[in-house]
C-alpha cells in the first residue's frame, strides 16, 4: 500500500504540521515552501506530488474546481478556530489510523 502523503495549506498551524511528522507521515506546509502562493499553485503542487491537500479554508476546494485544476484529494477541516494545534493534529492522525485499518481489513476480506 502506498504511503499516504500530505500538504499542508497556510492555515493550518505549524505545530499541527510537526506532530504528524514526528510520527513518520509525509507532510510539508505551505509556510515551509511559500505561504503566499495561491490556491492554483497549491492545487498543482499537491497534484503533482500526488499529495492530499489539508486546510481550513472552506472556499479552497470550489475556486479550484471552478479552475478545473485535479487535485488527489482534500481534506477540508471546518470550524477549528476554537481547537489547539495539537488537536487538530490528533484528529488527522486518527483519520490516517483508520482509514489504514480499514483498508487492512478490506483486504483481508
Amino acid at each position: 500500500m502506498a504511503a499516504i502523503k500530505f500538504f499542508a495549506d497556510a492555515n493550518i498551524p505549524q505545530k499541527t504540521v510537526d506532530i504528524p511528522r514526528s510520527r513518520g507521515i509525509d507532510i510539508v506546509s505551505l509556510r515551509e515552501i511559500n505561504p503566499r502562493l495561491k490556491n492554483k499553485e497549491v492545487a498543482i503542487i499537491a497534484f503533482s506530488q500526488n499529495r492530499i491537500i489539508i486546510t481550513a479554508d472552506k472556499n479552497f476546494p470550489r475556486v479550484v474546481f471552478r479552475e478545473g485544476i485535479k487535485i488527489p484529494r482534500i481534506l477540508l477541516l471546518v470550524n477549528i478556530e476554537f481547537l489547539k494545534a495539537t488537536e487538530i493534529a490528533e484528529t488527522i492522525i486518527m483519520a490516517i489510523d483508520s482509514r489504514a485499518v480499514y483498508k487492512r481489513s478490506s483486504i483481508q476480506n
